[in-house]
């Protein structure tokens, strides 16, 4: 027979269970276009890089910039699209997203196995708890599987974190392997240093550091702790800065006078010993992390993103993003509802935490998902908390079961918000474009603009570079009224936009003249928000994207069927 405790963690696991299915059907079926970094600054590069397609490139990505680090890239899409480039000879629009998704999906079991890990050896009373409160999240649910930078920095940190409280490795391997991860951080985002820096110098302390002055652990921690670090730093560093000169071609493999491929230079150039590396004018060597640093140290570059108060993050993205998650945190901390053999790695949780959020407040761009590392160490110090922790009494438990109700309601809120209604139809209309337009293989020169939408991802419309013209071109208007009439002018027949957008009224278009050709709901834009004093009149047509086409067209003929302009 099982016993109680038996009967409880199988109920937790089953709890696992159906939120990780539920997960699943988030990363698969959820076209939510969170932000517009989930495809310029990974998908758009690998679809040029492995597919040979047309795509956006972001400044981020050009030859002459290297303010991203290949690594980021390899382990967000490349390494999905290798394998769909593998495996179809023609893949759809809809098989590119998938594999990224379910690539995110598998990233996401990762992290979870990592919880669990550090959840045991930091000695947190029921592991699974930690994982129902991370799971039941919509960070988990939508933006852990999706390819940004910030999922992967998650995943680092709490790899970072499992080493640190591991009983079964020798600490100075500790000391080497966090070195590495460190490197690994930085190249993957130039933030991570604030979330994980104080594992390091915890690390450093020797056990014994209670009974020595400050003096002896400077002695001590200096010329053996750092110099495994930096055993472990910088031969992951120079890897990396070695990967990202080879890509950004400031250092090439040359062979007869002719830059080559790595591939190329290991199987026939050092066979032959006529191999040679050169460098750029410019430098040898690029260094991604100091590129991204300089940049983002730049007021009036970060203005183009946007500006925010520096508080933005303690006051409200911290709780937009993680509920009552940091509030219980803090009262595990502080009113100890953890038991004494976990209380040791509590303060390890809260620096990390507190260290990341006071790091990214000094930059005045502030978004939400910058955040998305807390989420280790604030469930690994809430997560163990049992509802016997909150008290006896029974308004405790009618407090407690409070709390669970707003948190799977704030939960579900978010993750329909910007898994499945924010910006979702972006991706579905390139896959329709793709179907209507592009599949018989014509040369149709089709032009199509956006306007008031984020900017779609091109590579997903898989206009090979090989072309001489794309078969469909996109223009991006955002929400410049002037060159979106302007691009119609010079003969875009094909319009999409909003539902809340009037095009009559912004665009000056005469909707006898374009009709509704293809509907996405529901698709919510802040761009374009909808407006409740014309509720009664649109409806549900507000929340939805619409693909409208001037009626010389025939959308699914693909070409203008009389001369004209709109």
């Amino acid at each position: 027979e099982y016993g109680e405790g038996s009967l409880v963690s199988m109920e937790l696991f089953g709890g696992y269970m159906v939120l990780l299915g539920l997960r699943a059907m988030c990363a698969l079926t959820g076209w939510g276009y969170v932000h517009p970094d989930e495809w310029l600054q990974s998908a758009e590069i690998s679809g040029r890089d492995v597919l040979g397609v047309r795509s956006t490139v972001p400044w981020e990505w050009e030859q002459d910039s290297g303010a991203r680090s290949l690594l980021n890239l390899v382990w967000s899409t490349t390494l999905p699209y290798m394998a769909v480039n593998t495996l179809c000879s023609a893949p759809s629009p809809w098989t590119l997203v998938l594999a990224v998704r379910v690539f995110g999906l598998f990233k996401s079991m990762l992290l979870d196995l990592l919880l669990v890990l550090c959840a045991t050896w930091s000695n947190v009373p029921n592991p699974m708890t930690v994982l129902l409160m991370a799971g039941s999240s919509w960070p988990m649910l939508v933006l852990i599987v999706r390819p940004f930078s910030n999922s992967n920095e998650t995943i680092l940190l709490a790899a970072g974190l499992a080493v640190g409280v591991c009983p079964f490795v020798v600490h100075r391997t500790k000391l080497v392997l966090t070195g590495a991860i460190m490197a690994v951080g930085i190249w993957t985002r130039i933030t991570f240093p604030g979330f994980f820096l104080p594992t390091c110098v915890w690390l450093l302390v020797p056990q014994d550091a209670q009974r020595k002055s400050l003096k002896s652990w400077v002695k001590r921690a200096i010329p053996s702790g750092l110099i495994m670090v930096l055993l472990g730093f910088i031969p992951m560093a120079t890897v990396l800065t070695i990967s990202d000169s080879l890509y950004f071609q400031t250092l090439r493999f040359v062979i007869h006078g002719q830059p080559v491929g790595l591939v190329t230079a290991f199987s026939k150039g050092m066979v032959s010993g006529l191999v040679s590396i050169e460098c750029s004018n410019k430098s040898c060597w690029t260094l991604s992390p100091l590129n991204n640093l300089l940049y983002n140290l730049d007021t009036n570059s970060i203005a183009e993103h946007g500006l925010h108060p520096r508080c933005t993050h303690l006051l409200f993205n911290q709780w937009l993003m993680f509920g009552w998650i940091p509030a219980l945190a803090i009262r595990a901390w502080a009113t100890r509802l953890h038991p004494k053999t976990a209380k040791l790695y509590t303060p390890l949780f809260a620096a990390s935490a507190v260290t990341g959020i006071a790091c990214l407040s000094v930059a005045p761009h502030q978004e939400q998902r910058f955040l998305l590392p807390m989420l280790v160490p604030l469930v690994l110090m809430a997560g163990g908390c049992s509802p016997t922790g909150w008290g006896t009494r029974p308004w405790h438990r009618v407090f407690f079961r409070f709390l669970v109700l707003t948190w799977l309601v704030f939960n579900f809120l978010l993750t329909f918000i910007y898994g499945f209604a924010h910006q979702s139809g972006i991706v579905p209309a390139l896959a329709q474009l793709d179907s209507t337009l592009a599949q018989d293989g014509r040369d149709l020169n089709a032009k199509v603009v956006w306007f008031r939408t984020y900017s779609p991802p091109t590579h997903l419309l898989l206009s090979k570079q090989t072309e001489t013209a794309p078969r469909i071109r996109l223009y991006d208007a955002q929400g410049n009224v002037t060159l979106a009439i302007q691009q119609i002018r010079q003969g875009a027949h094909i319009l999409v936009t909003p539902g809340s957008v009037d095009i009559s009224r912004e665009l000056g278009l005469r909707r006898t003249d374009w009709t509704p050709g293809w509907k996405w709901k529901p698709h919510l834009s802040t761009e374009a928000f909808p407006r409740f004093l014309e509720w009664s009149d649109r409806g549900l047509d507000q929340v939805s994207l619409v693909i409208y086409v001037h009626k010389y067209v025939d959308l699914y003929k693909h070409q203008p069927s009389s001369p004209g302009q709109p």
